[in-house]
């Protein structure tokens, strides 16, 4: 998947709804289930599910500006999962995730020696989190906004589209945290949270392995 560059301000990109995104080619993944057996271990109980991942395909846009990323993310949901307010209720989500070393596993979400950098977005909270991973069961969630990442969401017609912000390089100097550059390639892959589905935590919809992103100039 390349990113391109256009000559756009980061605020138009941040809307869901801009004309500006029909600028940007559209690419279209499909998901499968999460394979719970990882989290056999760690949680018997959720890895016995089987009917989880019911999001078959989401559309994807990147581009950059010379100074942001904006990656817009849009899916079919049937129902909009926006509020918890039972124990057994769940918010809808997506993320986005980036190794960041180039042993990292995408299905495994890294290991210890390969970690990998995401960003998750829950319906139910105003601001994205900022994720390490070292893998399966070992997230580590960060306030997204102390690293310079941004979301913004719009639900209509039984679909999401949210979009993710944040300048190429991270604005805090560290190795747990993604950075882009022009002619760099890196790798993405996605999860997809059905809130009324009981999505949550492992159970969930992805796109398994590393699809190639090249930052073009």
């Amino acid at each position: 998947m390349k990113v391109k560059y256009l000559n756009i301000q980061s605020r138009q990109l941040s809307d869901p709804q801009s004309n500006d995104w029909k600028k940007v080619a559209v690419q279209k993944f499909d998901l499968m289930p999460s394979p719970l057996g990882l989290v056999k271990d760690l949680s018997p109980f959720l890895a016995l599910s089987d009917d989880h991942g019911k999001t078959k395909n989401i559309q994807v846009q990147a581009v950059h500006n010379g100074k942001e990323m904006s990656i817009r993310l849009n899916w079919k949901d049937e129902t909009k999962s926006d509020e918890i307010i039972d124990l057994d209720e769940f918010s809808d989500g997506v993320a986005v995730m980036f190794p960041l070393t180039a042993d990292a596993n995408a299905i495994t979400m890294g290991d210890e020696k390969n970690p990998v950098n995401a960003w998750f977005w829950k319906a139910d909270v105003a601001e994205p989190y900022d994720i390490i991973a070292h893998g399966y069961s070992t997230s580590q969630r960060r306030q997204g906004v102390q690293y310079g990442l941004t979301v913004k969401s719009y639900y209509e017609n039984k679909s999401w589209t949210v979009v993710f912000q944040r300048s190429l390089r991270s604005n805090l100097l560290t190795e747990q945290q993604i950075s882009f550059a022009p002619n760099k390639i890196s790798g993405l892959a996605i999860a997809v949270w059905d809130g009324a589905n009981k999505d949550r935590s492992g159970r969930k919809a992805i796109l398994p392995a590393w699809e190639s992103l090249e930052i073009e100039a």
